[in-house]
């Protein structure tokens, strides 16, 4: 899992929402976070997801060198901007 996506939140909540999350959001306290640490901490990822996080990083490094502009240089996997389009299930 990518933490670095799980953190991009921070600093983009309003600070009165991040004072009142534990009772907004018990669910992250039933679920082992910590809702006063901001950013959270998710723990150690095991060590095939830290490489693969981290050739990720290396090739979209790669990419913005190669001087890959539009969506597909803006850290897109070579599939393009579908990798991570949200599915609408409407």
């Amino acid at each position: 899992m990518n933490t670095a996506a799980l953190t991009k939140w921070v600093g983009h909540i309003p600070p009165d929402v991040v004072h009142d999350i534990d009772s907004i959001a018990p669910m992250l306290r039933r679920l082992g976070y910590d809702p006063d640490l901001n950013p959270p901490n998710y723990g150690q990822p095991d060590e095939l997801v830290a490489k693969h996080t981290a050739d990720l990083t290396l090739e979209e490094k790669h990419e913005r060198v190669a001087g890959g502009g539009g969506a597909e240089g803006a850290g897109n996997s070579e599939h393009g901007a579908q990798d991570n389009a949200i599915p609408n299930h409407s």
